[in-house]
C-alpha cells in the first residue's frame, strides 16, 4: 500500500526524527512523493533540523510540516508531550508552494479582490486538489479560498491553518528545505489523487426546520412569527449550550451556536447535508433578534444548531459513515480533543477505525478547510478529513 505513517513521543529531537524516519523507510522506502511532518510545540524551535532530517534521509518528492499545539498519528492525538508524526504517499505527481494571500484592486471601495501570491493559476489547471497545511501571519483562510475558486470554481482545497488571520503569533511552516514563520504550503495534487472531503461540524439540529418570517441584513428578527430570540429560549435549557435565562450569552459560549440554512427548500425532510451553517454571534435585544455571521433571507427555513460533546461525536461518525480510505489527513479544529470530549484521541480512533488502521495523520488547527455541502470552505470547530485511496 502506498502510505505509511508514524509517531515517535520520544523527548529528545533526534531520537524521535530517527524513530519516524524509521518507521517510514520500512513500511514504504525512500523517495515518496509527498511527505506530511507534524511537531508539536515541545519540538517546535527544532522543526528546521527535524525537517532537514526527514528530507536527507527519506528523499520525499516533496516535503510539508508544521508545529502545533497537538498532533493526530493513527488512532492517537498527543496534546501534552513531546510528539513527531510523519505521513508519506507515493501516489504521482505533486507540487508545493510557499504561498500567501493579499488584496489587489484599483483603490475604489469596494474593489479590492484576494489573491494567492506564490503560485501562478496555472499551476492549478491539472489539479485534482489542493491541500493547505501550515499556516500562520499572512495568509487569510477566506481569501486563499475565494482567490482560488475565481479561477478553479471547482478544486476542492483541503487541509487546514494553525493560526487564523486574526493572529500575529508566527506558525511554522515547512515547504521543502526551508521553515518559513508566514504563509502556508500549499500542496497541488495531480490528476486521479482527489481525496475525498469529509466535513464533520460537529453541531446537532434541535427544535424543528422553520421559515424566517421577518429579518434585515445580519439580524433574523422573526422564525415562522415568534422573535428569534424567543423561539430560541423555547428550546429545552439542555439545548442552549452558552446562554442564559435571558438570552445572554456565557463567557464559553461564542462559536457554540449556529443557525442552520436550508440549502434546497424542496425536500420535505432535512438531514445534516442539507445545512448551512452560519454563526450565531449575539442577540439584539431591542427587536428580540438573533444576530448571524452572514445575512439571511426572509422566506428561507432555518434550524438552531449546537454544539457539545455527544453531538460532536454524533456528528462525526455520521459524517464518515459509508467511507472508507487506505490513508486519511485530518484537520481538527483547535477547540476539540480533551477541551471538547474530556477523553484522549477521541477524533482519531474515530477516523483510525473508518479507514481499518490504516496510515492516518494530522493536527489540530485554527481554521480546518474541507469541501462541505457548499462547497470549499473554511469550518471553525469541525473536523475535516481528506481520504485518500490506493489507486487501482
Amino acid at each position: 500500500m502506498p502510505f505509511a505513517a508514524a509517531l515517535s513521543e520520544h523527548p529528545g529531537a533526534a531520537p524521535a526524527t530517527g524513530e519516524v524516519v524509521g518507521q517510514v523507510l520500512e513500511a514504504l522506502g525512500a523517495e515518496p512523493d509527498l511527505a506530511v511532518l507534524v511537531v508539536n510545540d515541545a519540538h517546535r524551535e527544532a522543526l528546521p533540523q527535524i525537517a532537514a532530517t526527514v528530507r536527507r534521509l527519506l528523499r520525499p518528492g516533496c516535503l510539508v510540516g508544521t508545529g502545533t499545539a497537538g498532533l493526530i498519528e493513527g488512532a492517537r492525538e498527543v496534546e501534552q508531550h513531546p510528539a513527531v508524526a510523519l505521513w508519506a504517499a507515493r501516489f504521482g505527481p505533486v507540487e508545493v508552494h510557499h504561498v500567501h494571500t493579499a488584496r489587489a484592486g484599483t483603490g475604489a471601495p469596494g474593489s479590492a479582490r484576494p489573491t494567492v501570491v506564490g503560485i501562478d493559476a496555472r499551476h492549478l489547471d491539472a489539479a485534482a486538489a489542493a491541500l493547505v497545511v501550515g499556516g500562520g501571519p499572512g495568509i487569510d483562510a477566506v481569501d486563499l479560498r475565494v482567490a482560488i475558486a475565481a479561477t478553479h470554481p471547482h478544486l476542492p482545497v483541503l487541509g487546514g491553518l494553525v493560526h487564523d488571520h486574526r493572529s500575529a503569533s508566527a506558525g511554522s511552516v515547512v515547504v521543502d528545505g526551508a521553515v518559513h514563520t508566514s504563509g502556508a504550503a500549499l500542496v497541488v495534487l495531480g490528476p486521479g489523487q482527489a481525496p475525498r472531503s469529509i466535513v464533520s461540524h460537529g453541531f446537532r439540529a434541535v427544535g424543528s426546520p422553520l421559515v424566517v418570517t421577518d429579518a434585515d441584513g445580519p439580524v433574523v428578527r422573526a422564525i415562522a412569527g415568534m422573535p428569534a430570540l424567543d423561539r430560541w429560549q423555547a428550546l429545552a435549557p439542555d439545548d442552549q449550550p452558552g446562554s442564559g435565562g435571558d438570552g445572554e450569552w456565557s463567557p464559553g459560549a461564542p462559536g457554540s451556536v449556529r443557525l442552520g440554512v436550508v440549502l434546497d427548500e424542496h425536500p420535505a425532510d432535512f438531514g445534516r447535508d442539507d445545512f448551512r451553517l452560519v454563526e450565531v454571534v449575539g442577540f439584539d435585544h431591542a427587536s428580540r433578534g438573533v444576530i448571524v455571521a452572514d445575512p439571511v433571507e426572509a422566506g428561507t427555513t432555518v434550524q438552531f444548531h449546537v454544539r457539545d460533546a455527544a453531538g460532536a461525536a454524533h456528528d462525526l461518525r455520521a459524517a464518515l459513515a459509508g467511507h472508507d480510505g487506505d490513508a486519511a489527513l485530518v484537520f481538527a479544529g483547535a477547540d476539540r480533543g480533551l477541551r471538547l470530549f474530556g477523553v484522549p484521541d477521541h477524533d482519531a480512533a474515530i477516523v483510525s477505525a473508518a479507514v481499518g488502521g490504516a496510515a492516518v495523520t494530522g493536527y489540530f488547527c485554527a481554521e480546518p478547510l474541507g469541501v462541505g455541502t457548499s462547497g470549499s470552505g473554511t469550518h471553525r470547530s469541525a473536523a475535516t478529513v481528506a481520504l485518500f485511496r490506493d489507486a487501482p
